[in-house]
Order: structure tokens, then sequence, then C-alpha cells
């Protein structure tokens, strides 16, 4: 059977460039440059033909020009001593010499013989009671990994090395009782490091609670570590183990916020999170959590009648919170709407329920009108007030047609209708 010509220009094409791929003269993997001596792993998917030598260029100036420092004939060296009596910075790079005539030749990364470059560290952030570390790898392309540190009682530590990644989860750290500070070093194959870079600084959180004013007051340490500083912080609140939700938004050197209107039934997870200024970047605080214990005021207090009875006592009846936490109660009044005096006092029931009531037997409510509100005492000795109430006067002349004129006060309940 004839092939189609078609067939013999792909199996052509395939062929051809396949070995031209596998052609490429790949140079030494070049790992560092310890003091004077160059360090690299020697190529093992050159196969197009036999070694001649490995070739080290190297320049006084990072883009060259380059110059052939010497030529290594041994195919398993992995070393090169480079005499530097007067601590001169060099560039270098490395390839391989092979008998491929026309094969394109890769060269090798360029390194110098100074440590590593510093890598900037970006965040250190607190989840939970980790700490999460992230950075900005090292710009030297020696680098293999980097060293993690933080400071203790002991001084600066190190925690762990990693290596191919730009972050660490710390869990052997104390967020919820302490800031934490760490440092990044790079690492390079030769085991040169990189001087420490600027330490980051977490931020810790802590609360506390003011019974009486039914506040939560959190107060923490500033971030530290940004170059262009915090630019804003947001507190955020978790209730009852739900979704957390922003409270508010502070400028950046702010260090404290009094949470208000705290319930002692609730639970109220705190976190703080702060913004670099110019970035995106975020960093979060320790998180607190608090059931605060404290006294709930009375919030609503509302008069809700004054009636006269048929024997001539008064019956007051109001409208409370169930759930305030009171002392006493205290019966006020006055024949203007104006001096309040107490004309009694008792004890705050056990339970309060949602309303009480109260006969005046006493006050005498056929001579004018008797205005009333009701007080209480709560168990931080703070007064809450009803609006007031009056009695309804009533005034009667019998006429000379056997006829009764008969004239009261209008309904007068502060906030109410008839």
């Amino acid at each position: 059977m004839k092939k189609n010509p078609l067939f013999f220009f792909a199996l052509f094409f395939l062929l051809f460039f396949q070995n031209k791929t596998i052609a490429q003269i790949f140079p030494p993997d070049f790992l560092c440059v310890r003091s004077d001596s160059l360090f690299w792993d020697i190529p093992t998917s050159n196969t197009c033909g036999s070694f001649n030598s490995y070739e080290i260029y190297f320049s006084s100036n990072a883009t060259g020009p380059f110059s052939l420092l010497t030529t290594i004939t041994n195919q398993g060296q992995n070393f090169y001593y480079h005499t530097n009596p007067a601590g001169d910075i060099w560039y270098y790079y490395l390839q391989t010499n092979l008998n491929c005539v026309g094969e394109t030749v890769l060269q090798s990364d360029t390194l110098n013989n100074r440590q590593p470059e510093i890598a900037v560290l970006q965040t250190a952030s607190v989840n939970g009671s980790d700490i999460e570390i992230n950075w900005l790898p090292s710009p030297s392309p020696e680098t293999s990994g980097y060293i993690i540190f933080r400071n203790t009682l002991s001084g600066t530590v190190a925690v762990d090395t990693v290596y191919g990644v730009t972050s660490f989860t710390d869990n052997n750290a104390s967020p919820d009782s302490q800031s934490e500070t760490y440092f990044i070093v790079a690492l390079d194959e030769c085991g040169n490091t990189s001087i420490f870079n600027e330490p980051h600084t977490t931020i810790f959180l802590s609360q506390s609670v003011s019974i009486c004013d039914q506040a939560i007051n959190l107060n923490w340490s500033l971030y530290e570590g940004w170059t262009g500083g915090i630019d804003h912080q947001e507190i955020w609140v978790s209730v009852d183990g739900g979704v957390p939700t922003l409270v508010t938004t502070l400028l950046g050197n702010a260090t404290n916020y009094v949470f208000e209107n705290a319930n002692d039934t609730e639970e109220y997870c705190f976190f703080v999170r702060a913004t670099e200024a110019g970035s995106s970047l975020v960093a979060n605080s320790n998180e607190v959590c608090v059931t605060p214990d404290v006294v709930q005021k009375m919030k609503n207090l509302v008069l809700k009648n004054v009636n006269v009875l048929l024997d001539g006592s008064v019956e007051l009846t109001w409208n409370w919170d169930s759930d305030a936490e009171i002392q006493s109660v205290e019966i006020l009044q006055s024949n203007d709407n104006n001096s309040f005096t107490i004309s009694n006092s008792s004890a705050a029931p056990a339970l309060l329920g949602n309303g009480d009531s109260f006969i005046d037997a006493i006050s005498d409510p056929t001579t004018g009108k008797i205005f009333y509100k009701i007080q209480t005492t709560d168990d931080c000795d703070t007064l809450a007030f009803s609006n007031y109430g009056s009695t309804i006067y009533l005034t009667g002349t019998a006429q000379t047609d056997l006829t009764n004129f008969i004239n009261w006060t209008a309904f007068d309940i502060k906030n109410a209708t008839v």
C-alpha cells in the first residue's frame, strides 16, 4: 500500500524535534558558593554526546561581561575552589561542554559568593491557637529554604526550617497569652544564611468586663513589622458561636475599644484585624471569648395606669423588664408634676415578671390631682424612672334646677392616649 506523504512528514517532524529537545545540553545544577568554593549537582540528562568538561564563567558584575574562569574535565567533580584573598564579590554561572555540535548549551543560574538576600516577612497572623506566617521569597536564586525564628524568654530560637514554600504555621506558640515575634532567614544548600530580616509581632488582645456599665473593654497591642504601618483596624465579634460580624473600624493607632450593651446570657468572641497601609495585607489578633457577668439595667419602665378605686385609694400599674436586676422599687409622688418625693419604698420582688402594681391607700385624691412616677434602683445603685401619670380629679356642683354640674381633669399619663 502506498503511504500518504503527510505520514512521512509528520514522522520526520516528530523525530527531528524530539531529538532536538533531548539534545539540549543541560548545565550542572549550581547549588551555592560557600566561602571561596562553588558546589553543584552533576547533570544526568545529557545524552547527545561524550563529555568534555564543565565550564565555569565569572564576572565582577551581575550583568557581565563574563569570562571563562576554568574548565573541569572530571565529569564526577561537583565543586571548585576559587582563590579570593581580597574578598571580592564575584558572580558565576556554569555550563556543560559535550561533543554535540550545533546543540543548544544551557546555562545555570547566576550565583554570587555572598550570603543569600533576605526574605521579607509579610504577615504573622493568629488563627485559633496557631500563628500563620507568610513572606516573600528571597531574590537570591541559590536560596533553597528558610529558617523561622521566634523570640522566647531564652532568646531568639529557630522554630523550624522549611523548603520550597513561603509560609509556615507555628502551632507551638502562645498567642492567647502574649504577642509573638518572628524573623525569617534565607538558607542555601551550602548552609549560608541571609541576615535577619525585620521582625513581625502579632497582635495580643485582652478583655475585661465593666459590670455596671454592661460593657466589655477590649485592649490590644499594635501589630509591628509593616514598613508602611497600619492603615486601619477592625473589631469583629461572634455571638454564641455565630458568624463573625464587623463591629467597628478604628484608626491605625487605636489600642482599645468599649463594646456596649453586653448581655449576660450571650457569649461574645472578639478579634482585632489590622490592615497594612498601602496594601491589602491583614493580620488577626488572638480571639478572646467571654460571657459577661453584668448587671441588667432597667431599660423599659412604663407607668400604664393611675386609677382611683371606690374606696378612695389609688391603684398604679406598670410594665418593666423582667430580666432587670433591681434591688428596690420606689413610688414617687408630686402635687405639681415638678417636685417628686418618695412616698413608698419596698424591696424588689424575687421574680419581676412583665409588670407590677401598687395601691396607695394614704393619699387623698379628692383634694386635687396627684402625680406619680415609678423609680427602680438596680444592683449598681443606678436609678431608672418611668413616665409620669396622674389621677383624674372629679368635682361636682348642685344646680338650682335640681341637676348637678360635674367637672374633671383630663386623663394625664405621659405618652398615653385615650
